[in-house]
């Protein structure tokens, strides 16, 4: 699986077509406008070079959760549904270390905030915490976090 980063995302084409079919439950619906464009880094998760699905990736300072831990690297993620199932999730989680470490180089944590919702948790959940995340939760939302290290 290759990631490639979308240059000035907006709500239109690929983006808006994975995420206009995402089940409910999983994130809350976008309501934008054609074209407009959209907040954080956005890049296409392309398997045999197509677009099999998106990852998000905001970083910034979280003062209210995780006060003192510097610049979070929170993610969120979807994956079309022809292509669940075969293996693009373990793909990323594999990858997503070095892209962070890569492109955000003051982040200390990685966060994955799944909806207990979300009808994909139970697998997400087992797929991150093989990858080294930690698991807690509140309730409405299951975290995943792995601290970054820095050498």
């Amino acid at each position: 699986m290759d990631i490639e980063k979308v240059n000035s995302p907006a709500w239109s084409g690929e983006i808006k077509s994975i995420l206009n079919d995402v089940e409910d439950g999983i994130f809350e619906k976008i309501i934008a406008q054609e074209n407009s464009q959209l907040g954080g880094d956005w890049w296409y998760l392309k398997s045999n070079n197509e677009v099999a699905g998106l990852l998000w990736i905001m970083c910034e300072e979280d003062e209210l959760l995780y006060k003192d831990q510097g610049e979070i690297a929170e993610i969120s993620f979807c994956i079309r549904r022809e292509f669940r199932s075969k293996g693009i999730l373990n793909s990323l989680m594999e990858q997503m270390s070095d892209l962070v470490e890569s492109n955000y180089t003051k982040a200390t944590l990685i966060l994955a905030i799944v909806k207990k919702t979300n009808p994909y948790l139970e697998s997400i959940s087992r797929t991150l915490l093989r990858n080294g995340y930690q698991r807690s939760e509140n309730s409405g939302n299951i975290f995943l976090q792995k601290e970054i290290e820095k050498i």
